[in-house]
Parts: C-alpha cells; sequence; structure tokens
C-alpha cells in the first residue's frame, strides 16, 4: 500500500465479545467493576496513535471520558478496558462507548455496557439436574466494597467496622466463598462478610477467594477508616 493510500485509508473495527461483565449482569450498590470488551481491526489500515475509546451517552458510571485504542495492526485484536462504579441506587443502567480515530472518526458501532443494580432475582426452582453443570464462562467476582448503611463506630470500645459484598458470576454457577484462604474452615456462608477493626485504623488488606468447580477467583481489598457507607 501506497503512502498516499495510507493516508486516505479510513481505519475500521469490528465488535467480537463481552470479555467481562456481560449484558444485564447484576451488581451490588456501589460495587467497583472492570468492563473489558474485545475488538478486531478488521479494515484494510492499522490503527494509528490517538485512537480512543469514548463514552459517548448515558450512565457513564464514574469511569473516564476516554481510554486509549491503538495503535493496532490489520487484522488482530485487543482487549479494551475501562473502570467502573455502579451506581448507588437500584435500576438498570446503560452506558454506550464508541470507538473513535485521532481525526475524532467513528470506527465501527457503538457498545455498551448495561448492568442493573440490586440483589440477583431469586431463579424458579427446576427439577434436580442429571448432568454436570453447564459452564457460564470463565470465573470472575466484583471487588467486596461495603454495604451502603452497615458502617457503625463504637468509641466507647474503639472499633468500627460494617459488611463487604460482592457478586459472582461464570464457572459453573455454583460457588463457595472464603476470607484469608481457601480451607473448609474459612468457608463464607455467602458473599459478604461482616468485619470489625481498630478505630482510625484501615481494614486490610485482606483477601477474599471465589471458588467454581476447577476455578478460583481471588480480591484484595483495603477499606479506609473513616468509612463511607
Amino acid at each position: 500500500m501506497t503512502a498516499t493510500a495510507i493516508a486516505a485509508c479510513v481505519p475500521s473495527a469490528e465488535f467480537v465479545k463481552h470479555v467481562t461483565y456481560p449484558e444485564g449482569v447484576y451488581l451490588a450498590p456501589g460495587a467497583v467493576f472492570e468492563k473489558t470488551w474485545r475488538f478486531r481491526n478488521n479494515g484494510e489500515c492499522p490503527w494509528r496513535q490517538g485512537t480512543r475509546l469514548v463514552f459517548v451517552e448515558g450512565e457513564q458510571m464514574g469511569g473516564p471520558d476516554e481510554v486509549e485504542a491503538g495503535p493496532l495492526e490489520i487484522g488482530e485484536t485487543m482487549d479494551i478496558s475501562v473502570k467502573l462504579t455502579a451506581p448507588s441506587a437500584n435500576g438498570r443502567y446503560v452506558g454506550v462507548w464508541q470507538l473513535r480515530d485521532a481525526q475524532d472518526r467513528p470506527l465501527g458501532d457503538p457498545v455498551r455496557v448495561v448492568i442493573n443494580v440490586g440483589p440477583t432475582p431469586t431463579p424458579r426452582p427446576t427439577p434436580t439436574p442429571t448432568a454436570s453443570p453447564t459452564p457460564l464462562g470463565p470465573l470472575n467476582m466484583t471487588v467486596p466494597t461495603l454495604l451502603p448503611g452497615s458502617c457503625w463506630v463504637d468509641p466507647n470500645t474503639g472499633t468500627w467496622g460494617g459488611t463487604l459484598v460482592w457478586q459472582a458470576f461464570g464457572g459453573t454457577g455454583e460457588y463457595h466463598y472464603y476470607h484469608g484462604d481457601i480451607k473448609p474452615e474459612l468457608e463464607l456462608s455467602g458473599p459478604r462478610y461482616e468485619f470489625t477493626g481498630q478505630v482510625n485504623r484501615r481494614f486490610g488488606p485482606e483477601s477474599f477467594f471465589t471458588v467454581s468447580g476447577d476455578e478460583v477467583v481471588k480480591q484484595d481489598v483495603i477499606i479506609e477508616y473513616p468509612p463511607q457507607c
């Protein structure tokens, strides 16, 4: 391709898949998560420096206005991530993002992040399966965060605490939760943990694990004092 052809070429992009947090996932209020999309350069010229993923409309969820997304050669794929925070109020939220080149031209179609904030709906009873659970994709878990309204401080004892909550998805759909290490005596009853600490001292770092089948994911957590809850 000649220099003139390269200069005239308009880059293109193809959305491949949601790498993390499929559309419609349920998250706890205030949950911090990293949304990742996979794109392919399906055009006839490379993505140049200055290509970026730009927030367009909807709910920004505390994310940046844009993130860098280039360069990328023809035919190659790239995972692009944005760090987001679920809103504090229950409901369905949609954010729209668009790849653009250095001349602000759109590359391909916009992509979305779609989440539901609130408790996961209770599934309807189903007959006992006779086969092994069907995998739902790679196991993942949200970062444990303080449950709104759960924080407390006791000046008489010099202690404080609260309740951490998180959510798991993917894997087999059956989960086990642990604090500190993966041992039977450290298994939690669900994706929540009530902690107590000393006033003026942060809680953590502490490790939390989610296990599903043969997969394990871990999140390390630090909660600063005073708590924002």
